[in-house]
């Protein structure tokens, strides 16, 4: 099985094994969480909760968009090879109008940072007035299953943050990949 494909978890059990964990992770930072997983060349929202606020991202349950636009589609891709990413987007990198990565090369360099860092980020990308930070949901072998995201609102984002979003989100990774394990 390789990145790309559907896995052997199903879409719903992420859901359920993210059940208990995303409220404790939208507690914690206080702003949109979803989780997400990938198909072909996108990411699809699976599901996620939002704050009270009255300025937030709202939660796209069922929606997809390119993987590599999106702050938890971008851990996933950190974690295939760059040949994989290459295979992936064998035909070019589809249309966005807020993309920021023009070319397969230019995703390969930017996974380069991720894989370093962590963690991605999506600096409104997916669109504008919304950037993410994500995590990649791996199984025990390091196969990514599914990503964590949190959604901010641009106007509220605050890099000084980006460390402590991170810190969170995999800590929740951790714990769905242990439901996953029961």
């Amino acid at each position: 099985m390789s990145p790309g494909d559907s896995t052997e978890v199903s879409f719903e059990r992420l859901k359920q094994a993210a059940d208990s964990v995303l409220p404790l992770l939208q507690r914690e930072v206080g702003e949109t969480v979803q989780i997400m997983a990938l198909r072909g060349q996108n990411i699809q929202f699976l599901d996620g909760i939002e704050p009270s606020t009255m300025l937030r991202v709202a939660v796209r349950r069922g929606e997809e968009m390119p993987a590599f636009v999106s702050a938890g589609g971008k851990a996933i891709l950190a974690r295939m090879s760059n040949s994989e990413i290459e295979e992936l987007f064998a035909g070019g990198l589809p249309a966005w109008p807020h993309r920021k990565l023009n070319t397969v090369n230019s995703v390969k360099r930017a996974m380069t940072r991720v894989r370093r860092d962590g963690f991605a980020i999506s600096d409104e990308e997916t669109e504008q007035g919304v950037s993410g930070v994500g995590v990649a949901v791996n199984d025990a072998s390091g196969f990514p299953l599914a990503a964590l995201t949190v959604a901010i609102p641009a106007a509220r984002f605050d890099r000084a943050n980006v460390g402590r979003y991170a810190a969170a989100l995999h800590k929740a990774a951790e714990d769905i990949q242990e439901q996953l394990e029961r």
